[in-house]
């Protein structure tokens, strides 16, 4: 009885962390940019132009794909499965969802429940699929990494 309201307060300040999350946006210096270019001749004086270099086309359309489920597993014993829903945008992972996420007792509840947003943010902050992972959810980070490559190849990214 004592553990739930600290499981609950934990898990509505992570979701809280997910939900207040904004990556800051990239945008291209060299748009607009005035660029002096120098006449290739040889006259004595070299005269200049000012031309505008047009910013170089990019995609920016979102894509997604969910990967497969995996178990959280480790030598037969189940702990339950996870499923991941990617999102990028220009090359870059822009999102993550859980599609998917199961837990068989309450010890791998509170480690999903405590490692999922931090591979969430650590998958935004690298935008690929390579993370750290969490240290004490071992195989919840390895099946999360697992699901989310499986996302990405069907995005070719």
């Amino acid at each position: 009885m004592g553990r739930a309201p600290i499981v609950i307060t934990s898990t509505l300040a992570g979701l809280a962390l997910v939900l207040g999350y904004h990556p800051r946006s990239g945008g291209s210096a060299a748009a607009g940019t005035a660029v002096t270019l120098a006449d290739a001749g040889t006259h004595t004086a070299t005269p200049t132009a000012t031309a505008t270099v047009p910013a170089p086309a990019t995609t920016t359309k979102a894509t997604s794909a969910t990967g497969s489920v995996q178990d959280i597993s480790e030598n037969g014993r189940e702990f339950g499965s996870i499923q991941v829903t990617a999102t990028v945008t220009g090359g870059k992972v822009t999102n993550v969802a859980i599609a998917a996420l199961q837990a068989y007792d309450g010890r791998s509840q509170s480690i999903d429940e405590y490692a999922v947003p931090q591979l969430q943010q650590q998958t935004l902050d690298a935008g690929t699929a390579r993370i750290d992972g969490v240290s004490g959810a071992t195989y919840t980070s390895q099946a999360y990494e697992t699901s989310l490559q499986a996302a990405l190849d069907q995005l070719a990214v």
